[in-house]
């Protein structure tokens, strides 16, 4: 449910370099995304080197990922990556969905027409991706739909909650899960005629079984898929 950030430009410091909670982010996702596994090592000298930062961000990054619970600190080993469960997946989802669901349901009760103006806009062209199957960037529409919810919810604690325990997703693996678009503008259409007849229930309820569907799609995913393509940081299991 994060809004997709925006890649920091280059300049002639440190290379344009990322600051630490951008290094946490793509340790994080390697994680997630099963490019890093449990026991692996990560060495705060290799991430600098993929990320050409310097080492102190990252070790910055890597502190921050063991409070989180991603990384453990291993005497004579350094950060070793934690285990991550399809349990702990779908445990993190359904209290999202918890959260948002009280976010959906506040919305319901007080959103007007007006109100819903950029939210239905969005769905607009949700719909028109999957009319023409071009699903380039149904990521960033569906980042910005969750984050028009945020304002409709008028709950800027809840809104701090849910982006705390979204760091247990990733943004960008959503859209390559089969099924997962699919339930994505399904679940959008009824939360919108939740909102549109003013049931705060309805709404909750959808956001909540929403978040369910997903939990399943993703812990299957975690326990079925093979390793994505894309770049990784070496790693060491000794």
């Amino acid at each position: 449910m994060r809004r997709v950030a925006d890649t920091p430009e280059r300049t002639g410091d440190e290379h344009g370099a990322r600051r630490g909670p951008d290094v946490a982010e793509y340790v994080r996702d390697l994680i997630i995304t099963r490019q890093l596994k449990a026991g692996d090592r990560v060495r705060a000298e290799q991430v600098a080197q993929a990320l050409e930062v310097s080492a102190t961000p990252v070790r910055e990054a890597l502190r921050s990922l063991q409070a989180q619970g991603f990384l453990s600190y291993q005497h004579n080993r350094g950060f070793v990556v934690s285990r991550l469960s399809p349990e702990d997946i779908r445990d993190v989802y359904i209290s999202i969905g918890l959260l948002a669901g009280e976010l959906a349901a506040r919305a319901a009760m007080t959103a007007s027409h007006d109100d819903l103006a950029p939210i239905r806009a969005i769905q607009e062209q949700l719909h028109a991706a999957e009319a023409s199957g071009d699903h380039s960037n149904v990521t960033e529409l569906t980042a910005e739909f969750y984050h028009q919810l945020h304002i409709l919810g008028q709950s800027p604690k809840i809104v701090n909650l849910v982006l705390t325990l979204d760091m247990y997703t990733t943004r960008e693996l959503h859209a390559t899960i089969p099924g997962w678009f699919e339930a994505v503008v399904r679940f959008q259409d009824l939360l919108l005629a939740a909102f549109d007849a003013h049931q705060p229930e309805a709404a909750r309820a959808a956001v909540r079984g929403h978040m369910e569907d997903v939990a399943e799609l993703f812990s299957e995913w975690l326990e079925t898929a093979s390793e994505p393509a894309r770049h990784r940081v070496p790693s060491s299991r000794t």
